[in-house]
């Protein structure tokens, strides 16, 4: 195999074309005109933000943390529910009425289990303190 003659390994020359084109730019008078040959159109505008959302959503799902959580509510879907409306509690609440709300919470049947994690995530979703 040939030596590199380069660090790059780009072919010789390629520069001093670049070179010779921006010189004639530079000689041209400043104008204040625009190059609409270059402006992007909305198709491509609106494809590169599917795919920037595709590569998030690709992303979000290998993280591991979203794996486990997902195997743990395929599992066990209330327990999952309760683990997150709990942290949620967890830091909005003082510690005297968070372990208030647990030991009511264990009191309480699946279904009003289910109420009150329902209460619970209505009341932050809309923007409701503790």
């Amino acid at each position: 195999m040939r030596k590199r003659l380069y660090a790059n390994a780009s072919p010789p020359g390629r520069d001093l074309a670049n070179k010779e084109h921006l010189n004639e730019h530079l000689k041209e008078p400043y104008n204040n005109s625009i190059d609409n040959s270059l402006r992007a159109t909305k198709s491509i505008a609106s494809k590169s933000i599917e795919q920037q959302q595709v590569l998030q959503t690709m992303l979000r799902r290998m993280d591991p943390a979203y794996k486990r959580g997902k195997a743990e509510s395929m599992a066990d879907p209330l327990a999952h529910r309760i683990k997150k409306v709990m942290g949620l509690l967890r830091q909005k609440l003082s510690t005297d009425n968070f372990i208030e709300a647990a030991k009511h919470l264990d009191t309480l049947s699946p279904l009003d289990q289910i109420q009150f994690c329902e209460n619970i995530e209505k009341l932050y979703r809309s923007g409701g303190e503790g």
